[in-house]
């Protein structure tokens, strides 16, 4: 006798494919903006370390989140559960890894044309900020799932702000207002996907689009601080 599927677990269904989906999406904006600043010359493969030892881990980031989505979807939660604790750590490297590319950048005067050294800091550092908290209100949630993957895609989409970033370069649009509003799209996307799906916006993404919108206003307000301003510059000095 067939077994016919009751409308929760369609959706259940659903939703994995989808947040699978969204992880791809966010791989292809990587290889986009990050392949086209390689192919134009505006990057090197001739990069200082760092800078490769930080493209591989947030590559290798942007793996694992299409890798812990894919299990949910093939259904062995319990792996992607236990390669969780590896998650939470891999998530902290990254923001000391984010961190110390900024500084590292600053001190070496590898603004690349484009950002000052307070615009460059307030970048990665209110990046890494939204990424933060998203990510440390996701592990927080992870008992609850419904929580825990749109939080999860909030914390992957501030820290794709670069990948964006190179985008709206090539576009010839860049922008601290385009690269905020390219963010908030992705977080759009989960809220139609929700209203289409479920009737209603679930309250985690109301979380990621305030952080982002604070990352915005902090990537355009704090070069314009003194204080701030003062301690990048000299750390280039």
């Amino acid at each position: 006798m067939a077994t016919i599927a009751s409308p929760t677990t369609d959706l259940a269904t659903r939703e994995r494919q989808f947040f699978f989906a969204m992880a791809l999406l966010l791989i292809a904006a990587a290889l986009l903006g990050f392949g086209w600043f390689q192919i134009a010359g505006i990057s090197s493969w001739g990069a200082p370390w760092w800078v490769h030892v930080h493209a591989v881990s947030q590559m290798g980031w942007l793996g694992f989140y299409a890798l812990q989505n894919w299990l949910v979807v093939d259904g062995n939660v319990a792996l992607h559960r236990r390669l969780g604790v590896f998650g939470a750590f891999y998530g902290a490297w990254l923001v000391v890894c984010g961190m110390s590319l900024s500084v590292y950048n600053i001190i070496a005067d590898r603004g690349d044309g484009m950002f000052a050294p307070p615009e460059l800091l307030a970048l990665n550092g209110a990046t890494m900020a939204a990424f933060s908290v998203l990510f440390a209100a996701a592990i927080s949630k992870r008992k609850h799932a419904d929580w825990h993957k749109r939080l999860m895609l909030g914390a992957l989409a501030a820290l794709s702000l670069p990948s964006f970033g190179r985008i709206l370069v090539m576009l010839g649009i860049p922008s601290t207002l385009n690269r905020t509003l390219f963010v908030l799209s992705i977080i759009a996307i989960g809220m139609i996907f929700d209203w289409r799906t479920r009737g209603n916006i679930h309250p985690a993404y109301f979380w990621g689009a305030g952080a982002t919108v604070a990352m915005g206003l902090l990537i355009g307000g704090l070069p314009q601080f003194a204080p701030f301003a003062d301690f990048a510059n000299g750390l280039g000095s």
